[in-house]
């Protein structure tokens, strides 16, 4: 009954109460910041506590330990890469107490409960990214590193990672046992890894290969033995509305509901990555887009930069009727500076209207 309560919570926040960064979000017309806003509400200027954060992050890492469901993995590195990240200052020791997926960073005072909730949030997913457990090796989260793991008829097995992740979707990871061993290796498969492919030894894996599941290799592992998966990695579009539905009573007793508010909102990921940018031509805090009805290879791309291994490969957007707009992982838009914005979701001109209309509406956010 503890564990259906919990993963009751976990579907409601998960459904109605996270951002597009993976950390609750919320305060919308609340003079206390810290609670959640009604299931379904959606506004681009909503912010995100880094201690909900954490506790979102320590929730998932116990509903991981004790059912084993990718889900739980991947919604810890989604929020550690966006939104843990993005609340952490460039030099270590700061911290956001309030992240805006639309808005201004502003780093917190020394006291403040934020700055040691992200450092613990930190120190929390080492031992989260690979695990041992009923007879497997589990690789949950992807990245640089070397862990060493036991199992109990095995001794000790090295597992590194050599990757560019979550920048690149290349992944080679090294096992080298002890001794001979016969195991299974658990590999986290993203659910937008649409696609993706492991190799074992440079031979193709013919096994299932799921996204947002796991798939499992079971062999004898020799030392020297390596896994190579290849997670692709295009630029999706996210899409979000800001409404108000009227709701009331018919004279009969029925009820009746009229939206009476819309605005639809865009925002950029590439693989576990959100994508932001900053004040657009450096002094709004807001555009109208219209995007083109062509797919979206044709008017968002990958924009050659020679860090991109390093901090992510920037992307350009390219809607009608006004020049690129350049997008970098949100975690490091604006330097992380404190007192710099970041844009993540972009308002959208209504379909229907003409692009005099859209023109019109893009001068009215000035």
């Amino acid at each position: 009954h503890y564990r259906e309560a919990a993963e009751h919570v976990w579907r409601n926040v998960r459904e109605f109460h996270l951002s597009l960064g993976g950390g609750p979000f919320g305060g919308i017309a609340h003079r206390s910041r810290e609670v959640f806003n009604p299931a379904g509400v959606f506004s681009p200027q909503a912010y995100v506590e880094t201690c909900s954060t954490l506790a979102w992050i320590e929730l998932n890492r116990e509903l991981l330990a004790i059912s084993g469901e990718a889900k739980y993995a991947e919604e810890i590195e989604r929020s550690a890469y966006n939104d843990l990240l993005g609340a952490q200052a460039a030099n270590g020791e700061d911290w956001c107490y309030y992240s805006f997926a639309n808005g201004r960073r502003v780093h917190t005072t020394y006291w403040r409960c934020c700055k040691s909730s992200g450092a613990m949030a930190l120190e929390v997913l080492p031992s989260i990214a690979c695990t041992a457990a009923e007879g497997a090796l589990c690789i949950n989260m992807y990245g640089p590193g070397l862990v060493e793991l036991r199992l109990p008829h095995t001794g000790p097995v090295r597992i590194e990672q050599a990757t560019a992740y979550p920048f690149d979707g290349a992944i080679r990871i090294a096992i080298s046992p002890e001794r001979v061993a016969r195991f299974a290796l658990r590999l986290r498969i993203p659910s937008w890894a649409g696609g993706a492919q492991i190799m074992v030894n440079g031979t193709v894996f013919d096994g299932v290969i799921a996204p947002g599941s796991y798939s499992q290799i079971e062999r004898d592992w020799r030392p020297g033995d390596a896994v190579t998966l290849n997670f692709p990695m295009q630029p999706l579009l996210q899409r979000r509305v800001h409404r108000n539905v009227q709701e009331s009573r018919a004279p009969d007793g029925s009820p009746v509901q009229q939206e009476v508010l819309r605005h639809e909102y865009a925002a950029i990921t590439r693989g576990p990555l959100v994508y932001a940018t900053g004040l657009i031509d450096g002094f709004k805090t807001e555009e109208t887009l219209r995007l083109p009805a062509s797919p979206s290879e044709r008017w968002c791309d990958e924009v050659p930069d020679s860090d991109a291994m390093k901090q992510g490969p920037m992307l350009s957007l390219m809607p009608e009727q006004r020049a690129p707009l350049r997008f970098v992982p949100y975690y490091r838009a604006g330097a992380r500076a404190d007192g710099a914005w970041r844009l993540t979701w972009m308002s959208l001109a209504p379909e229907g209207t003409s692009h005099a209309d859209a023109a019109a509406s893009s001068s009215k956010n000035l």
